[in-house]
């Protein structure tokens, strides 16, 4: 299976404090081991097989310069980015034919690796689901990372940490961009995200009651496409970079891994 890969680079409305951190436009463009993080999220995705194309949403003029001398395997396209990341994801997937998978992610994943890419999208085509979401264990990013402030979603029988990791495997999936739209403002706190996906649902996860396959059920049911949860064993998967202490964190990682 071919998939294609969305990498959301735009800018939220109001600036991003990891941009006016390092003085560049767009935070895409901040530097991870001396690295535009735009470079080395494209780098990974690129070197994935089964990925063959990937499109960019993101300003053309400002970024597209700091690939030009990747030799990349993969086609690399263009989109304009919107307002939200919701609203460019749904402007992306105008531009993608219907019956191709999707895989997104964000320019800001600064430690992604082309294996973890690999593991998810093996496993989202085995699930059988519309949308797969990547997770993973919050006790091994606490383990890995101490200082790292990550947002945990707390269910009956699991505690995990999401990974900006997104599979669109089936046409019906992309509707739920539209959904998106509606909680984006709340992605960092799940009990408000939840009351507007449902009462029922929110109850339960405040009473500490949902199970993690349970919520995926009960989601499912709800926007009449099947949700996958897809737990993978990379704690550094939930990094992402937020602000200029999760930059510092990247940084200080790929360091020690060099």
């Amino acid at each position: 299976m071919s998939w294609t890969a969305v990498l959301l680079a735009g800018s939220r409305l109001g600036g991003d404090p990891v941009a006016e951190h390092c003085g560049v436009p767009v935070k895409a463009l901040a530097e991870v081991g001396g690295e535009a993080m735009i470079r080395r999220v494209v780098r990974s995705i690129a070197a994935e097989a089964k990925i063959d194309r990937i499109l960019v949403v993101g300003d053309q003029d400002l970024l597209a310069p700091i690939l030009d001398d990747l030799r990349l395997a993969c086609e690399v396209m263009w989109c304009a980015p919107e307002s939200t990341p919701a609203r460019s994801l749904s402007r992306a997937f105008k531009g993608i034919s219907d019956d191709t998978p999707v895989v997104v992610t964000t320019s800001d994943h600064a430690l992604l690796q082309t294996e973890w890419v690999g593991r998810f999208l093996q496993e989202s085509e085995a699930s059988g689901a519309d949308l797969c979401l990547a997770l993973t264990a919050a006790e091994g990013v606490l383990e890995a990372l101490p200082e790292c402030k990550r947002t945990v979603l707390v269910f009956a029988n699991a505690k995990a940490c999401t990974c900006n990791l997104f599979a669109f495997c089936s046409r019906s999936a992309r509707s739920l961009s539209d959904a998106w739209q509606a909680t984006e403002s709340e992605r960092k706190r799940p009990w408000k995200m939840l009351v507007r996906l449902g009462f029922a649902n929110a109850l339960l996860y405040r009473l500490g009651r949902l199970r993690l396959e349970n919520a995926f059920a009960r989601l499912s049911r709800r926007f009449g496409v099947r949700l996958q949860p897809i737990l993978l064993p990379f704690p550094l998967l939930a990094v992402d970079v937020d602000t200029p202490e999760d930059l510092r964190l990247c940084n200080r990682l790929v360091e020690r891994e060099q």
